[in-house]
Order: C-alpha cells, then sequence, then structure tokens
C-alpha cells in the first residue's frame, strides 16, 4: 500500500495498491505494482490523484521485495528488465555520465544498496552490508570518504535525502516494527523517528521537491511466508 503524510500537518492517508512510489516535480507519482511500472498524475496541496495510471513498462525485475528501477525528475525511466540474472554480492560503485561514460569511485567493493545522490550532487547515500547487517553510510564524492551514518544492529535502509541535502530520511526495523526516521547527514545529533504505524511496518518511498510530504509504503506481516526477522532482503 502506498501512503502519503504531511511533514508539517501530520496528515496521512492511503492513496493505492503498489510499492516504491516516487513522487516526480512534474506532479506524477510513478510506482511499481505486479512487476510493471505506473506513473499517476498526483496534487499535492490535495493529497489526492487527479487521474488513472498510465503503464510506463512492463516486466521489471525484482530482487526480493525490491523493483530494480529508477526514473528521474523529468520522468526518464531505467529499468533491470526481468530476465535479467543480479547477482547480491560485491559490486564497484560506478558514475556513468549522460553519454555513458564510466568512472569507477575509490570506494572499497562491497554489498551496497539504494543508492541516492545527494540535490546538491557532493554526496551519495546508501544502505551498505557488513556482517550480515545494514547501514546507512555516505560517500564524499569531493574527499572520496566513505562515513557510516547509522550505528544500529538492527536493518537501516532506503535513504532519502531532504531537498536541503543537510538529512536523511530512511527506513529501519529497529523498534517494535518497521518505521520512518532521520538523521543529520554529517552525522551530528541524534537519530529522530519521522512516522511509524501501530501494527504494521513502514519504509519511505519518496519526498516531494519541497520536501514537505512524504510517501511511504505499509504492509501488515502477519501471515507472511517467510521468518521476517532473519530476512535480508530489500523490502
Amino acid at each position: 500500500m502506498v501512503m502519503v503524510q504531511s511533514l508539517e500537518s501530520g496528515q496521512r492517508k492511503e492513496l493505492f495498491e503498489g510499492h516504491d512510489a516516487k513522487y516526480l516535480p512534474t506532479g506524477h507519482l510513478v510506482y511499481e505494482l505486479d512487476n510493471n511500472i505506473f506513473a499517476v498524475p498526483f496534487d499535492l496541496s490535495r493529497l489526492e490523484l487527479t487521474s488513472g495510471p498510465t503503464s510506463m513498462t512492463q516486466d521489471v525485475y525484482r530482487r526480493p521485495g525490491s523493483p530494480q528501477y529508477a526514473v528521474s525528475d523529468l520522468g526518464t525511466l531505467i529499468y533491470v528488465p526481468g530476465t535479467t540474472e543480479v547477482s547480491d554480492q560485491s559490486s564497484t560503485l560506478v558514475w556513468v555520465d549522460l553519454e555513458g561514460n564510466e568512472d569507477s569511485l575509490t570506494a572499497t567493493p562491497d554489498i551496497y544498496g539504494n543508492i541516492k545522490i545527494s540535490p546538491d550532487s557532493t554526496r551519495v547515500a546508501l544502505a551498505r552490508t557488513v556482517n550480515e547487517n545494514r547501514d546507512i553510510w555516505i560517500w564524499d564524492l569531493v574527499r572520496k570518504t566513505m562515513t557510516r551514518l547509522t550505528f544500529h544492529d538492527a536493518d537501516d535502509l532506503l535513504p532519502i535525502w531532504t531537498p536541503d541535502s543537510q538529512r536523511i530520511i530512511f527506513g529501519s526495523d529497529r523498534g517494535e516494527r518497521a518505521s520512518i526516521y532521520w538523521k543529520a547527514a554529517d552525522g551530528t545529533g541524534e537519530v529522530e523517528q519521522l512516522a511509524s504505524l501501530p501494527e504494521e511496518w513502514i519504509w519511505p518511498m519518496s519526498l516531494s521537491s519541497d520536501g514537505n510530504i512524504l510517501f511511504f509504503g505499509n504492509w501488515n506481516p502477519i501471515g507472511l511466508n517467510y521468518e521476517l526477522p532473519n530476512y535480508k532482503g530489500s523490502y
């Protein structure tokens, strides 16, 4: 289920069935459902859909629980086809420009995921797995250094930058259930909880360009056919 919440008023509502929703400045929500990618017009002021969804593509590859796609602010879609074989082993971070030129970063090869470039283009937030535990780390593109942001034995993942590049919003199962938190991107201060739901798990998906509206997914894990505490895939 895709939900939306105002960070100012706390107003919250359910929108539609779907996963990994992302809000675009064009006024659209892009999301995945049944391995297909859709776009639907969305009114930020009313927190309402203004029309029905349009299919963007079909048969997108899904790691356990996480469709592999990204979309630019202007609506350009990139995705991994469903027939692709993807490894969860160590990988290298590579910068690719619009002409397709590749430049490998000097970061140590490791198990990386949920990679997000800061709005000021100086840093990269990502989920890094060390000893089967995921935390949020930040790669500084200028200093070429990797800094750990979260230090909990729970899984911290799905980082989202605030528009001013000052804070990181992320999901974590550090409480009784998965909830949404944030922390200053420079590592100062404490982790603060932003949103939670009783009896349900929620994960952040996207933030509006003004930083006031947060989109997130939720579900009740009761009845799932795997052992949730031991599950290490991307939700």
